[in-house]
């Protein structure tokens, strides 16, 4: 199970766009994408009108709560102005000659005047101060201050400048605060005489504008005739809000308009776009999460599809890899589908290559069971005779002869050869019968060589090798190396140690070694594992036998460099006699 997961995710990391997890994904992303779109567009929709029909109609009755609210503090500006403008005090105050200026402060009725604004403000709080300005006399006579236009300079007096007339509407500003100024002209037979400033507290005038509001749903804005904004709680957004042109009557969704008591003012009130920005917020939220939620939901189940499929087929590529040993190697495929087409392509070569081989093991094994049965003979009839001559030998010549001690030597590697039909023998005896043929050759050569053994101590004597194993490969190094050797005495290395689970076996000698040319030639022979040149006989018929015995993967490894070394390399096996 967990073997075919990992192989699943390691063919969609592969794979990756061409993968059937990719496949999936591209047809589940849209398919559940846009279901979920369309029903965030439904709500959206149904929702977002009722809330955009909802802050209008809010806006609407606030709309006209403050229209109201402004209109009749208009009306009684107006009236307050009506009723300044028809007091005889008032026209015589307005209409004094200049010689009488140093005494209007102790006239009776500039103390009639004072006490009507003084009423007047008392009525409502919006106003702050009213100011009367005598442009005859150019006096100015209000509940806050009395005298000159230029000593006073009043916080007017910039817009009434400006304005180049009596009647102006215009926000000043002083160290008590902000002020909406509402100026009326005063003329008496068609002669202007001054005129009368409402001072409009703006603080307590947004009170009233914004007293229907729990939160900035809307801004509102004062106009005057010509569409200049002369007031608003938000300028920087009011002023590119407002409709341009003359037209002040047009309502949409966003904007209401209405002209006020006085005919040179205009109130908007203007839906707060932050109002409409935070609607489209939460939408592109909505929408983002229905993206992420669709991608996250795509993504898990194309997975839960492709590790379902992508499970069944490596489990059955994981079986055929075990039984028949390939690799599978995903670099040279497109897709799933190509890979299982390779796998199963190199299925049937890796079988076809298989019987093939093991129709050339059988004729060679054929082969060499001929050569067996033919040369049978010949040694047991060697054996015998060796025998008898072993006996007559120690008859005539004694126990001690060398000849004799050879003659048993030489009977006992037959005996060795011959007791067993077995193709293995125990790790001790194939020793004891290489012991014995280095024996026979120093007799031969009055010990003109030298021999080290190195076995190691942890190798089970009763462990499993080829038989006649190791005596063709030393027979070469007297062949080939010792015996060729005249300049220096010859020395032969006999190594035996564990490495995991293989025995090696290293026979090294001092000779000159191979040329390169022979060598190459040598392991071509081993490598093709026919029976070649009378040369190499023995040296192929100990691979051949190690490889029909241990596996291919068990051969002989040959290395000439100031003499040759041989190292063979077998499983560790324990016989069970």
């Amino acid at each position: 199970m967990r073997q075919s997961m990992v192989h699943a995710i390691q063919m969609i990391k592969h794979f990756r766009f061409g993968s059937n997890f990719f496949k999936y994904f591209r047809f589940l992303l849209p398919s559940i994408m846009i279901p979920f779109l369309l029903i965030c567009i439904l709500v959206y929709g149904t929702y977002g009108r009722s809330a955009v029909q909802s802050n209008y109609t809010h806006m609407q009755q606030a709309h006209q709560q403050s229209c109201l609210g402004v209109n009749n503090l208009l009306e009684n500006i107006q009236n307050k102005y009506l009723e300044l403008c028809s007091s005889n005090d008032f026209q015589t105050f307005m209409t004094l000659k200049n010689n009488t200026l140093p005494a209007i402060a102790t006239d009776n009725y500039v103390r009639v005047i004072i006490d009507m604004t003084s009423q007047m403000l008392n009525s409502t709080e919006l106003i702050d101060s009213i100011d009367i300005y005598s442009s005859y006399n150019d006096y100015i006579l209000s509940n806050r201050y009395c005298g000159a236009l230029d000593a006073l300079a009043p916080r007017w007096l910039a817009a009434y400048r400006e304005a180049d007339s009596e009647t102006f509407t215009a926000v000043t500003e002083n160290k008590d605060g902000r002020f909406l100024t509402i100026s009326f002209g005063v003329s008496y037979s068609k002669n202007s005489y001054g005129l009368i400033a409402f001072n409009i507290n703006l603080a307590k005038l947004e009170e009233l504008l914004r007293s229907s509001q729990d939160e900035p749903i809307f801004y509102v804005a004062l106009t005057d005739a010509e569409n200049h904004l002369i007031y608003s709680d938000n300028p920087e957004y009011v002023a590119d809000l407002l409709p341009s042109g003359d037209d002040h009557s047009a309502d949409s969704n966003s904007c209401l308009v209405s002209p006020l008591f006085l005919p040179n003012l205009t109130l908007y009130s203007l839906i707060n776009p932050a109002i409409i920005s935070h609607a489209k917020a939460l939408m592109y939220t909505l929408l983002s999460l229905l993206i992420l939620v669709s991608i996250i939901l795509s993504f898990a189940l194309a997975l839960f599809l492709a590790l379902n499929n992508y499970m069944f087929v490596s489990k059955i590529v994981y079986q055929l890899q075990q039984n028949t040993g390939f690799s599978a190697d995903l670099s040279e495929d497109s897709d799933e589908t190509m890979y299982i087409m390779r796998n199963l392509q190199n299925i049937i070569k890796d079988k076809e290559q298989f019987e093939h081989s093991l129709i050339e093991k059988i004729a060679m094994l054929k082969k060499s069971q001929t050569l067996a049965l033919q040369s049978q003979i010949s040694p047991h009839f060697l054996f015998n005779t060796l025998n008898i001559i072993n006996i007559e030998m120690s008859n005539a010549l004694g126990h001690d002869s060398q000849l004799v001690e050879m003659v048993s030597l030489l009977s006992d590697i037959l005996s060795y050869a011959l007791n067993s039909n077995e193709y293995f023998a125990r790790f001790h005896d194939e020793m004891d019968a290489a012991y014995k043929y280095i024996e026979i050759e120093k007799l031969k050569y009055y010990d003109g060589f030298d021999v080290e053994w190195n076995v190691a101590e942890d190798i089970n004597p009763n462990c499993k090798v080829a038989k006649f194993m190791l005596q063709p490969i030393i027979e070469n190094c007297f062949e080939h190396a010792i015996h060729q050797m005249t300049d220096r005495r010859g020395k032969i290395q006999i190594s035996a140690f564990r490495k995991d689970d293989e025995l090696i076996f290293v026979i090294a000698d001092n000779g000159d070694g191979i040329e390169a040319e022979k060598l190459r030639e040598l392991r071509k022979y081993l490598e093709i594992m026919d029976l070649p040149d009378p040369h190499h006989i023995g040296l192929c018929n100990v691979n051949s036998r190690i490889m029909l015995l241990f596996g291919e993967k068990y051969t002989l490894d040959i290395v000439s460099d100031n003499g040759t070394k041989v190292t063979i390399t077998i499983p560790y096996l324990i016989s069970q006699e």
